[in-house]
């Protein structure tokens, strides 16, 4: 919802400095720990048989995500402007090497980056979890959090544009390091947060004073590189203790909205909004109507609301869903 908020209405959350990213960046925890949680389980369901669990895992992955992904992209025919984009890119999965190659987003697929880092960190870290030894599993997040600090740094000394260094799939290796390193930590122990309570502030913490570090220098002649080294491992790090209050539980009136009907329904159509919203603006943007009572920016905003919650419904029930069973 974040990142919708920021395609409909860009610029309107002037004091969310990370112009959306943060949305992704939570997409990014959140599936770096969900992945490593369901991978480890099934590890230790199967021991011995890294061929049946590779299996499980990506005939799940296929059918959750491929056939409401390539539905989706037919979308791009109803965008006048998108017709000619090339989609060998988006099929296979390679839109943020495009757009690098390209040196811009292009049209009204830019979103589809991020699902592009997220297939491409399906197809190493089942095998790098069914290599390693259960007892450095902790070791090898953190080396996956290291590796994507060092290529923002090989990256700045190489003067790569900025487009590459946010959009290249290792940019990401801190915040999906980051939910992998959670999921290892809290593996055994999601049922008891007071052995693992002090362990995970401290990531929070540590985080938090991380982000601040490269704000308060911002204005500085190493603000730029401390930004470039610092600000996605920050996030990493602050999200990740996020993520562990919501699996043990939030108290109040956050927790109740949580588990609210209409947070767990977009929390289930979840993928089919990610994967729409930018079209439908497009499309209802390229063929404008003005709505009674509403300005045109209004009127285009709400029709684009109104398809995509029906396209993800629809996609759940009639795709996801079913697939699934």
């Amino acid at each position: 919802m974040i990142v919708l908020i920021h395609h409909y209405w860009p610029g309107s959350v002037r004091w969310e400095l990370s112009r959306g990213r943060i949305g992704v960046d939570i997409f990014f925890v959140l599936s770096g720990f969900l992945i490593t949680r369901t991978l480890m389980r099934a590890i230790q369901k199967y021991p011995g048989e890294p061929a049946h669990v590779l299996k499980y895992f990506y005939i799940r992955r296929f059918y959750r995500l491929i056939p409401v992904y390539y539905v989706t992209l037919m979308l791009i025919f109803m965008i006048p402007a998108d017709r000619t984009v090339f989609l060998f890119w988006h099929v296979a999965f390679l839109s943020n090497i495009y757009f690098v190659l390209q040196g811009h987003f292009i049209g009204a697929s830019g979103h589809l980056w991020a699902l592009s880092v997220e297939q491409h960190f399906y197809l190493f870290w089942p095998f790098v979890l069914i290599l390693t030894p259960g007892k450095h599993l902790a070791k090898a997040s953190a080396v996956m959090i290291g590796a994507g600090l060092l290529f923002r740094f090989i990256a700045g000394i190489a003067g790569v544009s900025d487009l590459a260094i946010n959009i290249l799939t290792p940019t990401a290796f801190e915040t999906l390091g980051a939910g992998a390193l959670l999921a290892v930590w809290m593996q055994g122990r999601e049922d008891a947060p007071e052995r693992l309570g002090r362990w995970i502030s401290m990531l929070g913490i540590f985080g938090a004073a991380a982000w601040t570090l490269q704000a308060v220098v911002a204005k500085t002649p190493s603000g730029p590189w401390f930004h470039l080294m610092l600000i996605e491992f920050s996030r990493g790090l602050v999200l990740a203790w996020v993520v562990a209050q919501a699996v043990w539980g939030i108290p109040g009136c956050i927790g109740v909205f949580l588990e609210s009907a209409p947070a767990r329904a977009i929390g289930r159509w979840s993928y089919g909004i990610f994967l729409s919203h930018n079209f439908f603006m497009a499309i209802f943007c390229a063929r404008p109507h003005h709505l009674p009572l509403l300005s045109l920016h209004g009127s285009q905003v709400a029709l684009a609301l109104a398809a995509t919650f029906a396209w993800s419904f629809a996609c759940y029930h009639l795709l996801e869903k079913p697939l699934l069973k």
